[in-house]
């Protein structure tokens, strides 16, 4: 009976023992036809796919612990019922969220313009999270106008650490918190805050006057932006449960957009200076976020 279980493709996400629900219900009844499967967002089971599967082996399995469960000496009022049962008229698209558990109410309007704000977030993220990168020249021509190491001394060795340690560290061992966070909290201001937070962090840079004080940037900077993928992914799979997986390709195009913006910096900083790029990249986030 296991395998005939795993060879039913669309019920191998599904935990049957775990979805069983006491019922007052007499023993013999028969179920609705039409039956609400938990799998991520709630789902509509058509009553063929229902009808094959209950002719299983698995299903008599079931139907016997029913029947041994009606000659125990409990309650005969109350039963176990495989499948959450929900009236013949009702649509899953027409219930609200609390009974769907994760389809969202929002108009198709609104959530679409929160797929852009978060997207346009999330390619702010990027676009900082580069932009040093482009704000530093190694070679011997440099000048502390465009180069932040000329100007605040820093060698190559002392980079490598701010642009890789100083940001991967806070960022790993705050992705966790992050998510926690994100299941406790309003996920648009965690997002907003978080934003706030990295963009203030690229904001201070202007006034730097130490590797150490690029550094506390960075740390931050790991911090903060730590936060913008599991608030955005998980409220974006609420907001479009029928197509997460569209959803997140065009929302992760912001790793690639965010990246080419940040690349824009190493033009702008021959014009404008790297202390100039940091303040006008801090801005443009601020705004967004």
């Amino acid at each position: 009976w296991l395998k005939v279980v795993l060879d039913q493709a669309h019920f191998t996400n599904l935990p049957f023992l775990s979805e069983f629900r006491r019922r007052e219900a007499p023993l013999n009844a028969a179920p609705s036809p039409t039956h609400a499967f938990q799998e991520g967002p709630s789902c509509q089971c058509p009553d063929e796919q229902l009808t094959s599967f209950a002719s299983k082996p698995f299903m008599n399995i079931l139907n016997r612990s029913t029947s041994e469960r009606s000659e125990s000496p409990t309650d005969s009022s109350e039963t176990f019922v495989p499948f959450e049962v929900l009236p013949e008229d009702q649509d899953t698209e027409s219930m609200s969220a609390s009974d769907v558990g994760t389809c969202c109410q929002q108009p198709q309007a609104g959530r679409i313009w929160i797929l852009t704000i978060l997207s346009l977030v999330f390619v702010s993220n990027q676009a900082c999270r580069s932009l040093m990168f482009y704000l530093v020249d190694f070679g011997g021509n440099a000048d502390a106008y465009r180069a932040m190491n000329i100007a605040l001394d820093f060698d190559s060795a002392q980079y490598g650490i701010v642009a890789t340690v100083a940001f991967t560290v806070p960022f790993t061992f705050t992705s966790f918190l992050a998510g926690v966070a994100a299941d406790s909290f309003n996920r648009i201001k965690l997002n907003t805050l978080a934003g706030i937070a990295w963009s203030i962090s690229i904001l201070l840079l202007v006034w730097a006057n130490s590797y150490w004080e690029v550094v506390a940037s960075r740390l931050v900077l790991g911090f903060a932006q730590a936060f913008t993928n599991p608030a955005s992914l998980s409220l974006l799979a609420q907001l479009f449960p029928q197509s997460r997986a569209t959803i997140s390709s065009i929302f992760n195009l912001g790793i690639y957009i965010g990246a080419a913006l940040g690349s824009l910096a190493a033009a702008m900083n021959r014009d404008q200076g790297w202390r100039a790029c940091c303040l006008y990249y801090g801005v443009a986030s601020a705004v967004i976020c």
